[in-house]
């Protein structure tokens, strides 16, 4: 693409081959340091989960509710890198849902159902 003249010259925009935005997208979240899921929807999923499955009222600290978020992200991205690593010894490079089903029964996860 062709942007207007600047100095009687062109400018070309940067074009980048068909998976490399992915992979810098992909290093710039893993070099990033900070929470990826927003406080306040991660907030009322985790007290509409409370308030189901109990008939107490839990107040949640600021620091418990930290911790919870990033326990979880972590979990997660353990869990995804295991889901990966399925999809590559079937040759594939996306994840797929038996990826995510060999991932469960290896790390024998069977309270996590569909």
């Amino acid at each position: 693409m062709i942007t207007p003249y600047y100095n009687s010259k062109f400018i070309q925009k940067k074009r980048y081959k068909t998976g490399a935005l992915t992979l810098l997208e992909i290093r710039k979240y893993q070099k990033n340091r900070q929470l990826l899921f927003k406080k306040i929807p991660f907030y009322k999923l985790i007290k509409s989960i409370t308030n189901k499955y109990s008939k107490l009222n839990f107040k949640w600290s600021s620091n418990a509710f930290f911790l919870l978020q990033e326990a979880l992200e972590h979990f997660l991205t353990l869990f995804l890198i295991d889901c990966n690593i399925c999809a590559i010894h079937g040759k594939r490079v996306t994840i797929m849902n038996k990826d995510i089903y060999l991932a469960k029964r290896i790390r024998g996860m069977k309270f996590l159902t569909n």
